[in-house]
């Protein structure tokens, strides 16, 4: 593993293997307020023209149409083992809580009169939708269904 110096004083992680190749360029560290964390990122061409390219996709040399996802969501790390070329839909089942949940938890809401609502997507559908009384049974249902339909992708919080 070899570190890439970005701007704000952030660094990147890459596989030895990938380092010159990595490295030939100036990279800067973009922050991203969806994701709340920072991407490795450079620009090609005229200001007018300009066009961004993202070293995780530079890596892993995602197709166009293609999403490439960070496995365990540290957006600096580059490595391949923690990079994987996916559709969007999959890219979104590996996707982090959205600022605006307000359960704390994926795919789980609460409704005053019915419990909690459990809702997976899959393929732009929805494909499990079911009410649980408790937020524990919600809970349980939700990840043997994220399992179920996310396979690899599948995104279950630590629930420490």
């Amino acid at each position: 593993m070899k570190e890439i110096p970005l701007t704000q004083g952030q660094v990147a992680l890459v596989d030895d293997e990938d380092f010159e190749r990595v490295n030939a360029f100036k990279w800067r560290a973009s922050w991203c307020p969806g994701t709340k964390s920072f991407y490795a990122k450079r620009s090609i061409g005229p200001r007018s023209n300009q066009k961004t390219i993202y070293m995780h996709r530079f890596i892993m040399n995602t197709p166009k149409g293609m999403h490439c996802d960070h496995i365990h969501h540290d957006t600096l790390n580059n490595q391949k083992g923690n990079l994987r070329n996916c559709t969007p839909s999959q890219n979104n089942m590996n996707s982090r809580l959205r600022s605006n949940n307000t359960t704390g938890l994926n795919d789980v809401c609460r409704h005053s009169k019915y419990g909690y609502q459990v809702k997976i997507h899959a393929n732009g559908k929805a494909v499990f939708l079911k009410w649980f009384k408790t937020l524990a049974e919600a809970i349980a249902a939700r990840d043997e269904a994220i399992k179920k339909y996310h396979g690899d992708f599948a995104y279950v919080p630590d629930k420490t």
